[in-house]
């Protein structure tokens, strides 16, 4: 028996419509597999275009993340009194109590596809030890005297309010730790500290002596800026 099929009025098979045949299957003329073949070979040019688009930009992930790895490793100069007292506004590097070669570093996230601001870190950064003890973006913080009262010129004391922000140019974001019993590290199970915006009561730090039996009677004298590192606390 022959096959028949049905075409609109004025139209031939040939020109692209499919074709249904009593035996259940369906048959494409050659201008509709052309038209997949071509549609196929723009939609890759397409995408190779626009790579090519985001690569000249700077747009690609893989530049984003150098960019931001090359932000977060620019050196830095850190500030040097000539009495050797830390002053408001210095910018210093906190150096851990129990090991000498680690400081304090930023840790920040992966930046975002569809994000352009790769110079900055975001906001809840994460804040870690780090062997990489080189004066950088990343474990640089500049100090704020909590008390502008004060004159700039007098330096900073033991038992003084601080506030340890990033350098400007990758976002002004202030160290903060909540004393909780759910915001805590999964191994050490120490308050956990990252970076934040704001100026709220968790972003207070005070200064304070290393040596417990001598810090009252050391409140209120200058902090060395080579020693300053090593006794920072969080305000209850």
């Amino acid at each position: 028996m022959a096959s028949y099929c049905s075409v609109p009025f004025g139209m031939k098979p040939s020109d692209g419509f499919t074709m249904a045949l009593p035996s259940g299957k369906t048959s494409y003329t050659s201008a509709v597999r052309i038209g997949n073949w071509n549609e196929e070979a723009y939609l890759k040019e397409e995408k190779k275009s626009e790579f090519f688009h985001k690569k000249n930009r700077g747009e690609l992930l893989s530049q984003k993340t150098d960019k931001l790895l090359e932000t977060a490793l620019s050196p830095v100069s850190l500030s040097i009194q000539c009495d050797g007292y830390l002053y408001d506004g210095n910018i210093v590097q906190l150096q851990s109590s129990f090991d000498s070669t680690l400081v304090l570093a930023a840790t920040p996230s992966p930046p975002e596809p569809n994000t352009n601001d790769i110079n900055t870190f975001l906001p809840s950064c994460a804040v870690s030890a780090s062997s990489y003890n080189q004066p950088c973006t990343r474990n640089s913080f500049i100090v704020f005297r909590l008390n502008k009262s004060l004159s700039q010129e007098l330096p900073i004391t033991y038992g003084e309010s601080v506030i340890l922000q990033t350098v400007q140019h990758i976002g002004s974001l202030n160290l903060y730790s909540d004393r909780s019993f759910f915001q805590v590290m999964n191994k050490s199970r120490n308050q956990e500290v990252i970076l934040c915006k704001g100026g709220t009561p968790s972003n207070f730090w005070r200064v304070i002596f290393p040596d417990q039996g001598w810090r009252l009677e050391k409140e209120g004298s200058p902090v060395p800026d080579c020693f300053w590192c090593r006794t920072v606390s969080k305000i209850a």
